[in-house]
């Protein structure tokens, strides 16, 4: 084999690997060495209440979070058989009607999964927006202990019916929230 041909041969080997490197980054599969790193998708049902209910006026507010979650496809650095799991988050945050979309406020949860590990995550809100007649709050934050530890972690929850969401703020106020919720953790 003269120059030419192993040169476009390796050029060739590269290129099939980088394409087989995409193909597994795109099916969710990461090739990071680092041992705490945590990589999947997992969905549900976030549910929120507060007490006293929201309102216009900005108070303390105790807020209560309960998250089911189910990650079909587990992930790359959880351990074998993990595929649910449940959050709670309990807070007590100067919050108004007003606020629920724009934050800022610090939101720490744990995860409890179906094999007992726990992840605990501090969250952040960083986007609320109305998309379709709902309330979309975007979070970020980082894996603070437990499995998957300095891994990034986006969340999203939508919450349907923002009519129904502000006319819950009169009189005694919103006392809860439900919707669907999508939680990634990105790894490292």
């Amino acid at each position: 084999m003269n120059t030419s041909e192993r040169r476009d041969r390796s050029v060739s080997l590269l290129v099939s690997l980088a394409v087989f490197l995409v193909g597994l980054l795109s099916l969710g599969v990461t090739t990071s060495a680092h041992a705490g790193a945590l990589i999947m998708t997992c969905e549900g049902t976030d549910s929120a209440t507060f007490t006293p209910g929201l309102t216009d006026t900005q108070q303390n507010i105790s807020y209560a979070a309960a998250v089911s979650l189910s990650c079909p496809l587990g992930g790359v650095g959880a351990p074998a058989g993990l595929n649910s799991g449940a959050a709670s988050s309990v807070s007590l945050l100067a919050m108004s009607c007003d606020t629920l979309a724009t934050g800022p406020f610090p939101l720490p949860a744990t995860y409890t999964w179906n094999n007992g590990s726990q992840t605990v995550v501090e969250f952040e809100l960083v986007e609320g927006a109305i998309v379709d007649g709902s309330i979309v709050l975007s979070f970020t934050g980082s894996v603070t202990s437990g499995l998957g530890q300095g891994s990034l972690v986006d969340a999203t929850v939508t919450l349907p019916n923002v009519q129904g969401i502000l006319s819950g703020c009169t009189g005694s106020g919103l006392t809860s929230l439900s919707g669907p919720t999508t939680v990634t953790f990105l790894g490292l």
